[in-house]
């Protein structure tokens, strides 16, 4: 593979890892950051709903307060008088305080005076059994000081209704204490309107008991009973908070329910994908970027040094040489280098073809050397030849002289 490939492979795979990386890296951690953040959002709007119904409670407390250390209250539970009645316990004192239960105990426990009151109908109606069932040694009934107060919340048979519970003193908040005095106010549409108002985002409440109790809910109330909020996300624009409030027995009294848009979590997601998609467009630019400079400053020269060496193998011209590349770095010095080589080569060449003529030389005079002796050797061989041939025709005429002469004796 040719190192330009396998730049822009590398390039390729560095890129996709690094995008991989960031994508998943935005997609878990930045949304875990987000999801924290709207988290943090959504328990202020449930501690701001809390708060609204505590500020509630409070104030009824206070008005209980204003009622209970009262000199014509602290007479009225010793002798029940009708001018008390009359003057203070009348259907118009329920409407304007929108107070639904007056409860007045003395100081063995037993009620003395008892109304309730629907604001919404503009009727009387019966008291809550609860309070007629409360025992003489119950919480609410039970104060030692005169700074003695019992609230919360109570879920009865009608709905959740918040409660004040003082003990009955004089003016001066002296005693001793007469008695018992627990106002109750239902949170009925009215309140609830008031008070989702005041924290800014719709309110709903549930019985914890209440086996219709939908599945959401049913959920949100098994995770509360080991923490006392929770944040649910109930679709990818819904979020809600819940909150369980607990009567003063410990027992789970009240749920309660905040839903709102997720405007947080859907800027967050926005910004994270635009986030995202801002640093993939950098590291492909950046990685565009270093592959251009790569190829200017290496690859490309790589390329023409390559096509250079390649052109003056294919002419077999040793005198050619590659041009010098442009710069001063190790591709500059590598060029120069391969023509250095190529005169080492050349001068090599030449002097291999100068000795090679020289041996040539020396093998011919040798060769001329030996023919010249070869054909010394071969005259004298015929001069032998033909000395020889003689003394064979002298030896055979004496043979013949010899035979003559044996043959005349």
């Amino acid at each position: 593979m040719l190192i330009k490939q396998r730049t822009v492979l590398h390039t390729i795979l560095i890129s996709t890892v690094l995008v991989s990386v960031i994508y998943f890296a935005s997609e878990f951690y930045l949304t875990d950051i987000i999801v924290g953040f709207e988290t943090i959002d959504v328990h202020h709007y449930i501690e701001h709903t809390i708060s609204a119904v505590n500020a509630e409670i409070e104030a009824l407390d206070t008005f209980n307060q204003d009622w209970a250390s009262w000199d014509d209250t602290y007479d009225f539970v010793a002798d029940r008088n009708e001018e008390y009645i009359k003057s203070n316990l009348v259907d118009e004192t329920f409407r304007h305080t929108r107070i639904n239960v007056m409860v007045f105990y003395n100081s063995s426990g037993s009620i003395v005076f008892a109304k309730a009151f629907d604001v919404n109908k503009d009727r009387e109606v019966e008291v809550p059994a609860f309070f007629r069932e409360l025992a003489p040694n119950d919480p609410l009934l039970s104060h030692n000081s005169a700074d003695s107060r019992q609230v919360g919340v109570l879920m009865l048979p009608d709905g959740p209704l918040l409660y004040s519970s003082r003990p009955i003193l004089r003016s001066d908040k002296t005693g001793p204490i007469r008695g018992t005095l627990i106002m109750g106010k239902y949170i009925d549409p009215f309140l609830l309107g008031k008070l989702s108002e005041r924290v800014g985002v719709p309110i709903s409440i549930y019985r914890p008991n209440d086996t219709a109790l939908p599945k959401e809910e049913r959920e949100a109330l098994a995770s509360l009973s080991q923490q006392n909020t929770l944040v649910k996300p109930l679709s990818s624009s819904r979020v809600a908070g819940y909150a369980l409030l607990s009567d003063y027995r410990g027992n789970p009294a009240l749920l309660l329910k905040i839903e709102i848009p997720r405007n947080f979590y859907a800027i967050g997601m926005q910004l994270k994908d635009r986030f995202t998609l801002v640093i993939i467009l950098l590291i492909i630019l950046t990685a565009t970027v270093v592959y251009a400079l790569l190829d200017l400053t290496i690859v490309s020269k790589l390329t023409f040094i390559t096509n250079s060496v390649r052109a003056v193998m294919q002419s077999r011209d040793m005198s050619k040489r590659i041009p010098v590349v442009k710069g001063s770095d190790e591709l500059t010095h590598l060029s120069e280098q391969i023509n250095q080589m190529l005169d080492e080569i050349e001068s090599l060449h030449k002097k291999m073809i100068e000795e090679e003529r020289e041996h040539s030389r020396k093998l011919e005079e040798k060769v001329k050397e030996r023919t010249a002796e070869l054909e010394k050797r071969l005259r004298q061989l015929e001069e032998f030849k033909e000395f020889a041939i003689t003394r064979e025709k002298e030896v055979m005429e004496l043979r013949k002289k010899v035979k003559e002469l044996e043959g005349g004796g």
